[in-house]
């Protein structure tokens, strides 16, 4: 139940956010792209997630295919699809590297190790999403991708058996970099944009949702 409200519990609004304030910034191509690159990072995370929960519960084996639902993968192909057609080479070629990263997380295996190698394995993908934001909404995007990363590991951590110091630090570690992400972009975003980030995500979902994942944190604390 707590790796379900973990996976239940992403800031509703981000993605909706990073799109108006792309397209506050730049009205053009680059605003499609980063809309397009951001909403691609959302969806790896939650492969990711998906992979993250079956490691910690895994027999010790490499993850059965199954663990990533077709539905999610089509889905998630769609948009690496929509993305590669407006993309700089660079970015290009990462995406054709999605294959290979899916292949490492379902060979990842199954406890902390396994759990820890499967947010590895998508991390530099989705880094190269964020940078892709932009310059002013890049912190933005990096904050989300600190987002994903702690709810895999606590999902994973709350999803294993006995305590998971590992899992439970680094998810720790990875609250702190999204506070720090968001930090640098209301430092470096003009006004305009960072009210149009409070204005977007705010609310009764995103209060909850920021609620649950403290809950989480301190269960997790509290296993360990």
């Amino acid at each position: 139940i707590c790796a379900v409200t973990v996976l239940a519990a992403a800031a509703p609004g981000v993605a909706l956010a990073v799109h108006d304030l792309s397209t506050a910034q730049d009205r053009a191509g680059t605003a499609r792209l980063a809309t397009a690159a951001t909403l691609l990072a959302h969806d790896l995370a939650d492969e990711r997630d998906d992979l993250a929960v079956a490691a910690a519960s895994g027999d010790g084996g490499a993850l059965p295919a199954t663990a990533l639902p077709a539905a999610d993968r089509a889905r998630t192909d769609r948009r690496a699809r929509d993305v590669t057609a407006g993309a700089p080479a660079a970015l290009r070629t990462a995406l054709a590297g999605l294959p290979g990263v899916r292949r490492t997380a379902l060979a990842a295996g199954s406890g902390p190790q396994g759990v820890t190698a499967v947010v590895t394995a998508y991390q530099p993908l989705i880094d190269t999403l964020g940078r892709s934001s932009g310059p002013v909404t890049a912190p933005l995007s990096r904050a989300v991708g600190a987002a994903a990363v702690q709810r895999g590991l606590l999902a994973g951590a709350l999803t294993g058996d006995g305590p998971q110091p590992a899992l439970v630090a680094a998810a720790l570690t990875a609250h702190v970099q999204e506070q720090a992400a968001l930090a640098d972009f209301r430092a470096a975003a003009p006004a305009g944009l960072r009210d149009g980030y409070d204005a977007t995500v705010t609310g009764a979902d995103t209060a909850q949702a920021d609620r649950d994942l403290g809950h989480v944190r301190r269960l997790a604390r509290a296993r360990v």
